[in-house]
C-alpha cells in the first residue's frame, strides 16, 4: 500500500515539475546547446572546471583551487558574450533551486511525521 502510494506521488511530483515553466525553458534551451557543438563543448569544460576547482576547495589544494578558479572565470567571460548560454546557466540555476527546495520541503515534512 505504502509503495502504490509513493510511487503515485512521485509520479505526481514528476509530472507537476515537468510541467512548470522554468523547467519547460531549460528543456528548451538544453536543447539548443546540444544541438550546437561548440556551445556543448563550452558547457562541458566549464563543467568540467567546475568539478575540479570544487574538488581543489575541498581536498584544501588553495593553488589548484586558485588555478581552477581563474580558469573557471575566464571560461565565464567568454560565455557572457553567448545569450543562449548565459541564458542556458541561469535557467540552470534556477532548476537547482527548485529542485533543492523540493527536497528540502520533502525532507522536512518526513522528518514532520517522524518526530
Amino acid at each position: 500500500m505504502v509503495n502504490k502510494l509513493t510511487k503515485s506521488a512521485l509520479t505526481t511530483l514528476i509530472f507537476e515539475l515537468n510541467n512548470l515553466e522554468e523547467i519547460q525553458k531549460f528543456k528548451r534551451l538544453e536543447k539548443l546547446v546540444k544541438e550546437d557543438k561548440n556551445l556543448a563543448n563550452k558547457v562541458s569544460i566549464l563543467h568540467k572546471v567546475s568539478k575540479q576547482m570544487t574538488n581543489a576547495k575541498e581536498f584544501g589544494l588553495v593553488n589548484a583551487y586558485d588555478q581552477y578558479h581563474a580558469e573557471y572565470q575566464n571560461l565565464l567571460k567568454d560565455i557572457e558574450d553567448n545569450v543562449i548560454l548565459q541564458l542556458y546557466l541561469e535557467s540552470s540555476e534556477e532548476v537547482k533551486n527548485i529542485l533543492t527546495l523540493v527536497m528540502e520541503t520533502i525532507e522536512f515534512e518526513i522528518k514532520k511525521k517522524i518526530n
